[in-house]
């Protein structure tokens, strides 16, 4: 039996052009390596608005649509899925799915709540947003895409949204279109409870799972979880509908890899994570120890592993990354 292989994604950072450190040029050269490369499968970036200031997340995905053939092209994650309006994100999202001929991946996020990051609160403000609210936007809005991108009318009464008759002629390639949901809930900030409602919700109203910063181990026991309470609902989700985001810096050189990783992170968040959370999120040093620690999450049977190299030579890390790393993870897989 042939056992389906972990794809690879290569998150290319948005936020380089507000911060100086990467020219436009340079993300459309990027994504010419990356469709180029045979190894890698697709193609990521971020969203925000001004928590986290960067090119706005569907204009640059269309740009490199049209630089690439293959790869397909998603965002990790869709942070301000609750603060667009369904009816004008679901004409943008489709079109992007028809520039790209069908590459596009969703992943709806409800984004930082108020309280967790500097500026959040403002961004959610600024939009017309309470806090509270997003849960239940999340699912409002993913609810009226489902339909819409059907193309028949829609008429919808929720609490937020309200449509009469509306047709979107629009729609995307794919169909029916898959929405997946990116969750990765912290039970030291909402308990067990809160989690149980996070995971219930992936099961509940979406094609597959992206998440971060999770251990392997981890990894495993809530996708497990996911899967039961998909069953419970009446639902089956194909059991490698999942995507992890993760951190690498391949230096010979392991405190310089540490360092470069650190520094990257403080400009990107603007502020310094906790040296725990770096540990979790991250592995840097040689392309053996990145591709071992990658090894890890492919055991898992992680559907695709997204790859964000911590570094402002994108371009030097992205081939080493291409050309030694990802080797090194193939060839263990090969010989497992």
């Amino acid at each position: 039996m042939v056992t389906p292989r972990t794809e690879f994604g290569l998150f290319i950072p948005n936020r380089g052009i507000p911060l100086g450190t990467l020219p436009m040029q340079e993300y459309l050269a990027l994504a010419e390596v990356a469709d180029r490369s045979e190894i890698l499968d697709s193609l990521w970036v971020g969203d925000s608005i001004v928590s986290k200031p960067r090119l706005e997340s569907v204009a640059l995905l269309s740009a490199l649509a049209v630089k690439t053939r293959r790869v397909k092209l998603g965002v990790a994650c869709m942070a301000t899925f609750v603060q667009r309006h369904p009816l004008l994100f679901g004409l943008q999202w489709a079109s992007l799915d028809i520039i790209s001929g069908g590459r596009s991946i969703l992943a709806a996020c409800m984004g930082y709540p108020a309280d967790q990051i500097e500026h959040a609160a403002r961004e959610l403000d600024a939009m017309g947003v309470r806090t509270e609210d997003r849960p239940a936007r999340l699912i409002e809005h993913i609810k009226i895409l489902r339909r819409l991108w059907t193309g028949e009318e829609t008429s919808y009464r929720g609490r937020f949204y309200n449509l009469d008759r509306v047709t979107l002629d629009v729609k995307p390639v794919q169909q029916p279109y898959p929405i997946w949901i990116a969750s990765n809930p912290q039970v030291r900030r909402i308990g067990e409870q809160g989690l149980e409602r996070a995971l219930r919700r992936v099961a509940r109203h979406a094609d597959g799972w992206m998440t971060t910063v999770l251990p392997p181990e981890e990894f495993v026991k809530r996708w497990a979880r996911v899967q039961a309470m998909a069953r419970e609902e009446g639902r089956a989700l194909d059991p490698r509908a999942t995507i992890l985001i993760y951190n690498l810096t391949v230096n010979p050189n392991r405190d310089a890899a540490y360092d470069e990783t650190c520094r990257f992170l403080a400009d990107y968040y603007r502020r310094e994570l906790p040296s725990e959370m770096v540990r979790v999120w991250c592995e840097w040093g040689t392309a053996d120890q990145c591709a071992e620690t990658m090894q890890r999450y492919v055991d898992t049977g992680c559907g695709a592993i997204v790859v964000r190299m911590c570094s402002w030579d994108q371009r030097g890390q992205i081939k080493k990354f291409v050309d030694e790393v990802l080797p090194r993870v193939k060839r263990r897989a090969l010989a497992a």
